[in-house]
């Protein structure tokens, strides 16, 4: 009898305990705080020129359906205000180059899906995919690789369908 109750509490213990808790570590960050990572970490590696007269500003935000990408672009004393708009579930994949000066992060939209541009209020074409030119600060940390993993999570997000509860 000493065993099957010491047995029974034993189990009682690690059983409870562990249905009890969850993992953290195995949790997918929610939609906001993947938007916010994505966010912060592009605005924090503009493109600048070593003679500074090339600069890139740049500003993420979403909606419900889209991201919203600015880019402020200074160049030899003008600027130009870019918007591109799209649908976070038209985003067909991700990826990053270094170049010679800087990082290039490009977001590739699905075949037949399009962006929709703007240059100081005037629309531009479409070329369906978008390219972000970052400085070479965004090779640190393995960061190109975490953004392409942030990116996948965010379609994640986007393309979660309700389910039905009937």
């Amino acid at each position: 009898m000493k065993h099957f109750t010491l047995l029974f509490i034993l189990i009682s213990m690690f059983g409870f305990k562990s249905f009890g808790q969850t993992n953290k570590s195995n949790l997918k960050p929610s939609k906001k705080e993947t938007q916010t990572w994505i966010s912060n970490n592009i605005a924090s590696h503009p493109f600048i020129s070593d003679g500074g007269d090339i600069k890139h500003d740049y500003g993420i935000s979403f909606d419900e359906i889209s991201l919203i990408f600015r880019d402020v672009f200074y160049y030899n004393g003008k600027t130009k205000n870019y918007e591109t708009k799209f649908n976070v579930s038209d985003i067909d994949s991700v990826f990053w180059e270094d170049k010679k000066f800087n990082v290039w992060f490009t977001i590739v939209l699905k075949p037949e899906k399009k962006e929709l541009v703007f240059c100081d209020d005037e629309k531009r074409p479409s070329y369906g995919k978008i390219e972000i030119l970052l400085s070479k600060t965004f090779l640190e940390n393995d960061l190109p690789n975490r953004m392409v993993k942030a990116f996948n999570r965010l379609v994640e997000t986007y393309n979660v369908k309700g389910k039905d509860t009937f």
